[in-house]
């Protein structure tokens, strides 16, 4: 068991060190580098290189790369132009509502999938059972972002139940769990639906 988690901690780190160098690469192959894609096509010549130096985009790619994972190794994940916020603050502001949406989803998947799934494995191969195994097929094989916009008309526009997007207090079942739910408890219920008892 701990070979494979070995194992499969070795993968994941050279899946997060090959998308790395990919997105290193595609930033400074974009037309003018990313200097040009920060102060956009009026900038100078003169502040393009300026930019260059500051931000170190004058060294050679590889010590680019190489000082590019050791900030990231120190927490340090960057500065967002577009957003004139360092990444690491964006990480802070966003992190709890991501940490509540996914607690969110993972609570009522539990709560729906699990009896769902239990009921099916006991009354195999009746109505409920093909109907849930058509609903949960459907779930799982939908893209989210389409879901979600299925999930926000009948619900929102059509039923008027809940709010098309989440209100500054918060709602508990908002649009994005709905949509990590629904994907969720498809999986949970083909396999409780499948295991034997």
């Amino acid at each position: 068991m701990i070979g494979y988690l070995f194992r499969r901690a070795a993968q994941a780190f050279a899946v997060v060190l090959v998308v790395t160098v990919i997105v290193f690469i595609l930033l400074h192959q974009l037309p003018g580098g990313p200097a040009r894609a920060v102060l956009g096509n009026r900038a100078t010549p003169l502040e393009v290189a300026q930019f260059n130096r500051d931000n170190g985009l004058d060294r050679p790619v590889p010590v680019q790369y190489l000082d590019y994972l050791g900030r990231w190794l120190t927490g340090d994940f960057g500065f967002s132009y577009k957003l004139n916020q360092s990444v690491g603050s964006l990480l802070t502001q966003r992190l709890p509502k991501t940490l509540v949406l996914n607690a969110l989803a993972l609570i009522l998947t539990i709560v729906v999938a699990v009896p769902i799934g239990i009921y099916q494995a006991v009354r195999r191969n009746r109505l409920f059972d093909y109907v849930a195994t058509t609903l949960a097929f459907i779930c799982y094989a939908a893209p989210t972002f389409y879901l979600g916009l299925i999930l926000v008309l009948v619900f929102a526009q059509e039923l008027n139940v809940l709010p098309p997007e989440a209100t500054p207090v918060g709602t508990f079942l908002t649009s994005p769990v709905k949509v990590q739910v629904g994907g969720a408890v498809a999986f949970v219920v083909d396999v409780e639906r499948f295991e034997r008892f």
